[in-house]
C-alpha cells in the first residue's frame, strides 16, 4: 500500500512509520523541516519536508497514496488557542 505520513519524525509519527515499512508499505513521511529523526533516515522511506499547512504541497504529497495517517500536531501545553487550531 502506498501511505502518506505527517508528523512522521513526531512520536506517533516514527512509530506509525517503522510499523508501516516493517509490514511492506511504501511510505512518504511529510517532515516539519528541519526535523530530522535518524530512526527514519535508517528505513526506506520517501522524506518530504514541508508544512501541512501548505494545503498544495500535502495535496501533492497525497496525490497517488491509498491513506494518509495524519499524525502531526501542536502538542505543546502552552501557547495561543489560534496556533493549536492551525
Amino acid at each position: 500500500m502506498k501511505v502518506l505520513v505527517t508528523g512522521a519524525t513526531g512520536f506517533l509519527g516514527k512509530h506509525m512509520v517503522q510499523k508501516l515499512v516493517a509490514r511492506g508499505d511504501e511510505v512518504c513521511a511529510l517532515v516539519w523541516p528541519p526535523s530530522t529523526c535518524s530512526t527514519l533516515q535508517n528505513l526506506s522511506v520517501t522524506m518530504l519536508d514541508g508544512d501541512i499547512q501548505n494545503t498544495a504541497l500535502v495535496m501533492q504529497a497525497a496525490k497517488g497514496k491509498d491513506v494518509v495517517f495524519h499524525c502531526a500536531g501542536k502538542v505543546d501545553d502552552w501557547g495561543r488557542a489560534t496556533s493549536f487550531i492551525r
